[in-house]
């Protein structure tokens, strides 16, 4: 192990009010080799806080495994079983929200006046009954339980 070179500070001494700068300079800190600054600190420190970094990470993974299994199987379940990805699945059932709020807002609006859109309403919603009807035939789908009231409300 090499000793630290230490470099000598020379005496500065001034004249005048600022006499503090010889003692700021002898009260420096000495110039040390990188190498001895390496060893001090010590090269297998270093692993070591990865180690304990790596060992809380697989920890942390190991947690969160059943849960992302989980949630990956609650957002990808459904929509295999319709034949479609979670996409198409997401696609379909904003267009079929939007088509149902429609047949909802008509409905409103006939109630208000009676007299308007008299029809527009009940065939957006058979329009809607049957779209889900052949697409639950097509992707072979166990058909709905039934409604706990009866289908008539």
């Amino acid at each position: 192990m090499t000793q630290p070179h230490q470099q000598s500070q020379p005496d500065i001494h001034t004249d005048g009010a600022d006499g503090d700068s010889s003692l700021a300079a002898r009260r420096a800190p000495p110039v040390v080799d990188a190498e001895v600054v390496e060893e001090a600190t010590g090269p297998a420190a270093a692993p070591r806080a990865e180690q304990a970094e790596d060992s809380s990470l697989a920890r942390l993974k190991a947690r969160l495994k059943p849960l992302l299994e989980t949630a990956h199987r609650a957002f990808t379940e459904h929509p295999a079983a319709a034949g479609e990805t979670y996409w198409q699945h997401l696609l379909f059932t904003l267009g079929m929200g939007a088509r149902l709020m429609f047949a909802g807002f008509v409905i409103l609006l006939h109630g208000i006046l009676p007299f308007a859109l008299t029809y527009t309403g009940s065939k957006h919603l058979k329009k809607c009954n049957k779209i889900l009807s052949e697409r639950a035939k097509t992707a072979q789908m166990a058909d709905e339980s039934p409604m706990p009231y009866g289908d008539h409300i």
